[in-house]
């Protein structure tokens, strides 16, 4: 199966954003949180999975989902959770997606596979997994996972190896935090590359679901630009191997900031359909001054849902934009509106995590 090159690290505009993979309109990409489950715990989860959760039923996303998607040319699918691996169905769900001509990408802890799964997988039309990978060791990647087991660790490993032999692995994701040296960092870079994996991406520790408890774990801005530095020394990339940073600026950085988009469609294990997932997760921080519900399209689930139609309907409410900004800068009001809602302040203001002018 060829190789496909899903992220643009030359992109700018994007520096603040955390989705970067793309489609070509008017085909479309969806998420799809087919469970709230999981086998471990992490620190940083966004949703704050636990083993109790709730589940997307096969029957649901068969018979109401699928052809909701279809008809609003989603193309690509990416599973996620929770863990997706801890889903009954998931082998029939990625069937089903597959059959109907829809790329689909696994988002996964690697921890549910085995080379039996792996091999059905590589039966489908078009599949590919991404891991998420926090440490090189089970003593760092399995404190901030929940588990450092070394059989634990061993059998992620052996597992993104094993995908790698079958050709299914996409990319590796990692969380740079304070349990992992950035040699760490550099030798999944290298692990990865020689797993013939298309990218690593870093995206640091934000403050949504337990990150908002636990953000002190992640690498603070100092550290995440030492961290891409260091990596960018070793002269990995090449035309097949990309390493991707969100949210992780180059030292000395003038890039300005974007705004976001924000159209991203999420489909939650309710059926609730979000702008953008993160803005959804941190209007759950007790800062945040937003309800959930400002920022979903509505139900897919319900029988009078029209994707499309929300979409191009779908304006935020009135008091949403009325929030006036506490940080004025020149810059004002561009960068990652979930950053903005997480730390308590208006999405009108300035992304201070990332705005210069505030740095």
């Amino acid at each position: 199966m060829e190789k496909k090159m899903i992220y643009d690290t030359k992109d700018n505009k994007k520096l603040c954003c955390f989705f970067r993979s793309t489609v070509q309109k008017p085909n479309m990409k969806a998420l799809l949180q087919i469970t709230e489950r999981c086998n471990l715990k992490c620190k940083h989860c966004f949703v704050s999975s636990l083993p109790e959760g709730n589940d997307l039923p096969f029957e649901s996303i068969r018979d109401i989902i699928l052809p909701k998607l279809k008809n609003t040319n989603v193309t690509r699918v990416t599973l996620t959770g929770g863990e997706p691996m801890v889903h009954r169905n998931i082998m029939d769900i990625m069937k089903l997606l597959s059959d109907n001509n829809i790329h689909i990408t696994l988002c996964t802890n690697a921890l549910g596979l085995s080379e039996e799964k792996i091999i059905e997988m590589k039966k489908l039309n078009d599949i590919h997994v991404n891991v998420s990978l926090d440490g090189f060791s089970s003593k760092s990647h399995g404190k901030f996972r929940g588990n450092d087991s070394e059989t634990v660790f061993n059998k992620i490993i052996e597992n993104i190896k094993l995908l790698s032999k079958y050709n299914l692995l996409n990319g590796i994701m990692t969380s740079p935090n304070k349990f992992s040296s950035i040699q760490e960092y550099i030798d999944i870079c290298k692990f990865a590359k020689e797993c013939n994996a298309n990218y690593v991406l870093f995206n640091p520790l934000s403050k949504f679901g337990r990150g908002e408890y636990t953000q002190n774990l992640g690498y603070n801005q100092e550290e995440l630009i030492e961290l891409r530095e260091k990596i960018e020394k070793e002269n990995l990339e090449s035309k097949n191997f990309q390493i991707v940073y969100i949210r992780i600026p180059k030292k000395n950085s003038k890039e300005k900031l974007s705004d976001c988009n924000c159209e991203i469609t999420y489909i939650f294990t309710n059926g609730d359909v979000a702008i953008c997932p993160y803005m959804v997760f941190a209007c759950e921080n007790e800062e945040a001054k937003y309800k959930r519900e400002d920022f979903l399209y509505g139900n897919i689930l319900n029988d009078d849902f029209d994707l499309l139609k929300r979409m191009s309907e779908y304006s935020l409410p009135e008091y949403v934009q009325n929030v006036n900004p506490k940080r004025e800068c020149k810059r004002c009001g561009k960068g990652c509106k979930a950053i903005k809602i997480a730390h308590g302040l208006s999405i009108n203001d300035c992304d201070i995590e990332m705005c210069q002018e505030n740095n």
